[in-house]
């Protein structure tokens, strides 16, 4: 499966994501989890859509990064 980086803009909240290929439609309205709360967040409008990648290469990056935080506790 594969993943875009996309722009996506909920209100005044803008963030950089990876979501799977098939919902990396500009224009498209998401619902995404947050990460930490475990809460679904509806309104999330898909700007701009960007580089492709692996999922598997994206869920390594995004697991390094999570252990890089815990342990130099930035």
């Amino acid at each position: 499966m594969k993943s875009k980086q996309c722009i996506l803009r909920r209100g005044d909240a803008v963030m950089t994501s990876w979501i799977p290929e098939r919902y990396a439609v500009k224009g498209k309205v998401l619902k995404l989890k947050d990460r930490e709360t475990k809460v679904w967040r509806d309104g999330w409008v898909v700007e701009s859509v960007g580089l492709v990648e692996d999922y598997e290469v994206v869920c390594a990056r995004a697991n390094s990064h999570t252990k890089m935080k815990e342990v130099t506790d930035i």
